[in-house]
């Protein structure tokens, strides 16, 4: 079900060359990858749109590492599909990387990847029913609590990776 022909970007690009690649190949993020193929972040195009209002300044002049967020949820390839809903569901992601053991990146599955292997089972144990889907995604894109992240205003807004 992953999508396992995944671009990516790396830590010394800037947000030009993101939005490029995001452009190019009609995706919503990407892998953030380091030395080695290894797999540090992911950085969306929701990410490159606040980081320029926020910063005021050319995407060419902001690095991926200022808008890209730095904690990655990910599963095994092993995983069930319960398991990815439910870290879909809990962290409320679209994207959900499959990295193996040896912190490869394999793929990622993407709720739309989810959607389109909605089964056509009656029977409700089935984690693809779509009753199941569409509860998940009913969790996964609620909209922010903002009462509990009080407003501030964009010029002391931090976009920054969270260590």
């Amino acid at each position: 079900m992953m999508t396992r022909e995944v671009h990516h970007c790396l830590v010394t690009d800037n947000l030009e060359r993101v939005a490029q690649l995001l452009w190019e190949h009609d995706v919503g993020a990407l892998p953030v990858f380091a030395d080695f193929g290894r797999m540090v972040a992911m950085v969306t195009d929701r990410d490159v749109c606040m980081a320029a209002y926020i910063m005021g300044r050319p995407l060419r002049e902001i690095p991926v590492t200022t808008a890209a967020s730095k904690h990655v949820y990910h599963v095994q390839p092993t995983d069930s599909i319960e398991s990815v809903l439910t870290v879909m569901k809990m962290q409320r992601v679209r994207r959900v990387p499959v990295i193996d053991v040896g912190e490869h990146l394999e793929g990622i599955i993407t709720i739309a990847d989810i959607v389109r292997n909605v089964s056509g089972s009656l029977d409700r144990s089935d984690p693809l029913h779509p009753e199941h889907v569409a509860q998940a995604l009913v969790e996964i894109l609620r909209h922010h609590d903002f009462s509990r992240h009080p407003s501030r205003k964009p010029a002391t807004a931090a976009c920054a990776i969270s260590g």
